[in-house]
């Protein structure tokens, strides 16, 4: 009886060492599981903020190059608009030089048609001062009159009509200074007007130019930027997801979970087995 009382004794502590490691063998399963569960959960965390990471370094490169355009649209459309300026303004350079040569020569030549008028005028009046001085001297004869009186009077309608062409000529003559000085006023308006246009236009060149270098090398430095995070992601991809890492996760969860419960089978069969024994 002793004996077989030992043995059942052995027995005893061989199954509860068996229990024992299969419990072990549990805990460790669990914990195993646990351990990937938060590798599965970091992993996910970090595939989702190095995503987001791309996603706004692609988003952020796609605006800098909107951005870039439209600057070297800009530049494009105030380089073509000063090129225009330019061309207008020497154009109406041009045409207004000539007006103001063809005035000031107007001018001059009514001028100068003023002074033979005025001459005009002092030989007549020379010249009827003379015959009234002769018909003085000559006397007063009926016959000398009446020849006289009509050459006095083409001498004064011609000195009338001379006196009317003068003041016709110098009405002409302040006309074209008229002309010429507003003239000379909207031109001088016109290119004030047109080279502080040219020059508002230069410095939009100017500071697109100075943007769009900036522009260029943010682009350069967002693009290095997206390639790290696209290498990153790529690696953490790999080493995550392996290409089907979740449906591995998922597969190696469940067997786990098998694996947990055929030991928990196992151990309450050894725990039945015991307990009939006894």
């Amino acid at each position: 009886m002793s004996n077989l009382a030992m043995k059942m004794d052995d027995e005893k502590v061989g199954m509860e060492k068996v229990k024992e490691l299969i419990q072990n063998m549990i805990i460790r399963l669990k914990e195993q599981a646990t351990s990937e569960q938060s590798a599965e959960a970091k992993c996910a965390a970090d595939l989702a903020d190095i995503s987001k990471n791309k996603e706004d370094h692609e988003l952020n490169l796609k605006q800098k190059k909107a951005q870039l355009e439209q600057k070297e649209a800009s530049t494009e459309l105030n380089t073509e608009a000063i090129s225009n300026l330019g061309s207008e303004l020497r154009e109406a350079t041009d045409i207004f030089h000539e007006k103001e040569s063809l005035l000031k020569n107007q001018t001059a030549d009514l001028t100068q048609e003023i002074v033979e008028l005025q001459e005009v005028r002092a030989f007549l009046d020379e010249f009827s001062g003379d015959l009234d001085k002769s018909l003085v001297v000559g006397g007063s004869g009926s016959n000398t009159r009446e020849m006289a009186e009509p050459v006095l009077a083409i001498i004064e309608m011609v000195r009338l009509n001379v006196e009317k062409k003068k003041r016709e000529t110098e009405l002409a003559k302040a006309d074209a200074k008229t002309d010429l000085t507003e003239s000379t006023t909207a031109h001088a308006s016109y290119k004030s007007g047109t080279e502080a246009s040219i020059d508002g236009k230069k410095k939009i060149v100017a500071n697109n130019k100075i943007t769009q270098q900036n522009l260029q090398q943010d682009i350069a430095a967002v693009g290095k930027q997206l390639q790290i995070s696209t290498e990153m992601l790529e690696k953490t991809t790999t080493y995550c997801n392996g290409g089907s890492r979740e449906s591995r996760y998922e597969d190696r969860k469940q067997q786990r979970q098998e694996e947990i419960d055929s030991l928990k089978t196992a151990l309450q069969v050894l725990e039945e087995s015991g307990a009939a024994g006894l």
